[in-house]
């Protein structure tokens, strides 16, 4: 088999990989954005790029949570994931795992990383996050 066939299969194998991987992705943008303006006119539909907390008061924005709640029985979604995730791409990406934010990278983080060993009774000061809480302006 000559190099020229094996690397039109093997770029035709990464295609069809990078396109299920794409649809996959495009499911998931669906379903959040279905939960996010499945409650209001579609003339106040939120696009995939929108900051969302130009378009919804905070409790549109819990409503669309516990939508997205629904729609994702099986993720451990926060009351604040909207909040840290403002759009519905931003959304996508952390629940497809491609979401390199201080929130979603701290989760993986913490699930890898072991129990500290402290002394019983010893208390431990927590350094301040690095990125600042959100508050609604």
């Amino acid at each position: 088999e000559s190099s020229a066939i094996r690397a039109r299969r093997t770029v035709r194998e990464s295609t069809m990989a990078s396109s299920s991987m794409r649809r996959a992705f495009d499911d998931v943008v669906e379903k959040v954005a279905r939960a996010v303006n499945g409650r209001f006119p579609e003339e106040n539909a939120c696009s995939p790029q929108e900051n969302i907390m130009r378009m919804r008061d905070s409790m549109c924005i819990m409503l669309s949570g516990r939508d997205l709640q629904l729609e994702f029985p099986d993720d451990d979604l926060s009351p604040r994931f909207m909040f840290d995730h403002p759009s519905i791409d931003s959304m996508a990406k952390s629940l497809c795992g491609m979401c390199g934010c201080p929130y979603c990278c701290a989760k993986e983080d913490a699930q890898d990383a072991s129990p500290p060993q402290t002394p019983v009774g010893a208390t431990t000061a927590r350094a301040p996050p690095d990125v600042a809480e959100f508050t609604q302006l």
